[in-house]
């Protein structure tokens, strides 16, 4: 999924955007990105609020 988020990436900053239309892999890319979230974070030089990592209690 990295070499995924890796072209979502560049294509971002080249302004262009990419859409993924089949479920199952929209629902694998956004498992890993909840699985790596600090890791994203940091490479984007972001600051991750802590409360994105608590579960939903819904």
């Amino acid at each position: 999924m990295q070499l995924y988020w890796r072209i979502q990436q560049e294509l971002s900053w080249m302004g262009e955007t990419i859409g993924f239309t089949n479920p199952a892999f929209q629902r694998c890319y956004l498992r890993w990105l909840r699985k790596n979230a600090l890791s994203v974070a940091l490479a984007e030089g972001l600051r991750l609020d802590a409360t994105i990592l608590v579960p939903s209690m819904n």
